[in-house]
């Protein structure tokens, strides 16, 4: 208790310097930050008015160029008359054109799916149809066939009956070689029904020209013919009738397929398909914002997308678009090399957060740049010198102010752990030693009163005298080895010797407890020698405590074993009892000094102090062996000291 009360001042005055030297160092640290943080705004103050001249300086210089990018589209622009000369010059230029509400006009987007060609419903005109139908395959009858259909034309029938009754008129003129009759009836097909689709998918418009190049071919004007398919060509390249893309491949591929300059035209094809799979991405991305734009843009501006910037200026009722062929971050980096600036797009932010910002509204979204203190700055330079110090001052002083702490607080635990260990220690041998010395006082008194009935009774007392004297004994005797065996080795008289003898020797000292208790311990020696380096002495005490220890914990059951055994390079000695077993939990604590288990202590009425075990150990440690254990509550425990053979060693 003296002892307890000693240990509180101690923890008081403990508790009292760590505030003061947390409340130091917090002061400490509260100055030096303050000091930063003033000469930070001081240092960034000037480095702002220094970056100011040159930010103004980098950042025109960078509009000037950003101005040139967007010269090409803007005379783009100025020149687009929205025929299909201004169409090919932007498909030439890698332009195009989009509506003032930001829908695409060229290049026109194809045809998601082939239009219905017209219903047909000849009606009362059937009779009249099939009449010229039979005349026209009716060798001889074609002329009346002729006169017929225009006979039935002059009735005016629904469009879908007017178109076949003059397709089938102009395939009848060519075949009564009349190409003056046939081309006036290809002629009023083409400007009449041109954007109806034909049954096969064809505009009318690209299937009466086509016919008009034939006849022109037929009747010998071959250059005629090939500068209308040109013409027919390029028409339907750039999407002057509305069709499919399929329906477009395969024109363009007939057509192409009777024209000089394959490769050309293969070229061209894969130019302006590149075309439309540029606008269909500008489309993509911006194309919802388009009716906003031109109340923003002023004379042209250049736009953020997936694959670079796109440049747009108006023109009449929309503008024209144009991808800008350069890689922004490197084109933007390029530009800012050598100059104290980053930018939204690209580099890192100085960490500090000096700096000025400057934004170019050329660019949509805005480019924001950043200009901060380069990084041989010399007062940016002592600052962060200082900066680095102070920190690790204040790093190096927390790491020392936490290792004093944790140190200090082991040592005050590992007091007062201590303190309650010797506490417990006088504690129980204090109720240890009190048993055996108040019987031997109780005996003696008996006899020197001469309080003694009988002969058996006198020899009775003297052998409870002997065993309470050798209890006695053995309680000195384990605190004494207990305080040996924290030599570590030293003390220790080690010898080759057999551990069957030292098993045996240990045994038969504790045979004469085990008889007065009732127990059986049955052993099993090996039959060949197993010898070890060890102190005999310091064994035979550790095997009697295992078999102390199987004796107490056993319950009812009053048997136990004694064994030899070997495994490998090792041999050892192993003690089995049938008793209450240890849990895992247990298995470390056990071995601890002054440990002893409350479920253990209420299953037994023998005293103990907690001694035993951790004096093995400390007996093994010494030996360079180990203990085993092997053990589950209910079904008992093995112990195996497990020392290394001398005769395996090389």
């Amino acid at each position: 208790m003296t002892r307890e009360k000693s240990s509180v001042p101690s923890r008081r005055w403990f508790a009292l310097a760590v505030a003061g030297l947390i409340a130091a160092s917090a002061g400490l640290i509260t100055l030096g930050a303050r000091s930063i943080v003033f000469e930070a705004r001081l240092l960034k103050k000037q480095a702002e008015e220094r970056l100011g001249a040159t930010a103004d300086a980098t950042t025109a210089r960078l509009r000037a160029d950003l101005e040139a990018l967007l010269d090409p589209v803007r005379r783009a622009a100025e020149s687009w008359r929205g025929d299909l000369v201004s169409v090919r010059r932007l498909a030439e230029s890698g332009f195009f054109y989009l509506s003032a509400e930001g829908r695409p006009a060229w290049p026109r987007p194809p045809l998601a799916a082939e239009p219905p060609p017209d219903e047909w419903a000849p009606g009362p005109f059937e009779d009249d149809l099939r009449a010229a139908e039979k005349w026209e395959f009716t060798p001889g009858r074609l002329g009346d066939a002729v006169t017929l259909y225009q006979t039935l034309l002059s009735k005016k029938p629904p469009p879908a009956v007017e178109i076949h009754v003059l397709k089938a008129v102009a395939a009848a003129h060519r075949k009564l070689q009349r190409p003056t009759e046939a081309l006036a009836v290809y002629a009023d097909l083409a400007d009449r029904f041109g954007d109806r689709p034909d049954p096969a998918g064809w505009p009318l418009g690209v299937l009466a020209r086509a016919r008009i190049a034939d006849v022109w071919e037929e009747s010998g004007d071959r250059a005629r013919a090939r500068t209308l398919r040109a013409a027919l060509w390029e028409d339907v390249l750039y999407q002057r009738w509305p069709m499919t893309a399929a329906a477009r491949e395969k024109t363009l591929d007939e057509l192409q397929a009777r024209l000089d300059g394959a490769d050309r035209r293969r070229a061209e094809r894969r130019r302006v398909e590149a075309w439309r799979a540029a606008a269909a991405r500008f489309w993509k991305t911006h194309g919802a914002e388009a009716p906003g734009w031109r109340s923003r843009w002023g004379s042209g501006r250049l736009f953020a997308s997936a694959g670079g910037w796109v440049a747009a200026a108006p023109a009449e009722d929309g503008a024209v678009f144009g991808n800008v062929d350069l890689d922004t971050t490197a084109w933007v980096s390029d530009r800012l090399k050598n100059t104290p600036a980053t930018w939204d797009g690209g580099g890192e932010r100085p960490a500090d957060g000096t700096g000025v910002t400057r934004t170019l509204w050329t660019v949509h979204p805005p480019l924001t740049l950043r200009f901060s203190a380069p990084a041989g700055d010399a007062g940016a330079s002592l600052f962060r010198q200082r900066t680095r110090a102070f920190a690790g001052m204040i790093a190096l002083s927390l790491v020392i102010l936490a290792a004093a702490l944790v140190l200090a607080a082991r040592a005050l635990r590992r007091e007062s752990e201590t303190a309650a260990l010797k506490t417990d220690f006088v504690a129980n041998v204090s109720h240890e030693l009190r048993t055996p010395l108040s019987s031997i006082a109780y005996i003696g008194e008996r006899l020197a009163a001469g309080r003694v009935r009988s002969e058996d009774e006198r020899r009775e007392l003297h052998d409870m005298l002997r065993l309470e004297t050798d209890r006695l004994k053995e309680l000195v005797d384990q605190a004494l080895d207990f305080s040996r065996s924290l030599t570590e080795g030293k003390g220790y008289d080690f010898q080759t010797l057999d551990l069957g003898d030292l098993a045996a020797e240990a045994l038969r000292r504790f045979e004469g407890q085990a008889r007065a208790r009732d127990f059986v311990i049955a052993f099993a020696p090996s039959p060949n020698p197993a010898p070890v380096r060890a102190d005999g002495r310091a064994v035979v005490r550790a095997v009697m405590n295992l078999l102390d220890n199987a004796l107490k914990y056993s319950g009812e059951t009053r048997r136990g074993e004694l064994a030899i055994v070997a495994d490998g390079r090792e041999a050892g000695v192993a003690v089995r009892d049938f008793g209450v077993g240890i849990a895992d939990t247990d298995r470390e604590r056990i071995f601890e000094k002054f440990v002893r288990l409350e479920h253990h202590m209420k299953r037994t009425r023998d005293g103990g102090v907690g001694l035993g075990l951790a004096m093995v150990k400390n007996i093994m440690d010494a030996h360079g062996g180990r203990v085993g254990l092997d053990s589950a509550p209910g079904r008992g425990s093995v112990f195996t000291l497990w020392f290394p053979r001398e005769d395996t060693k090389a």
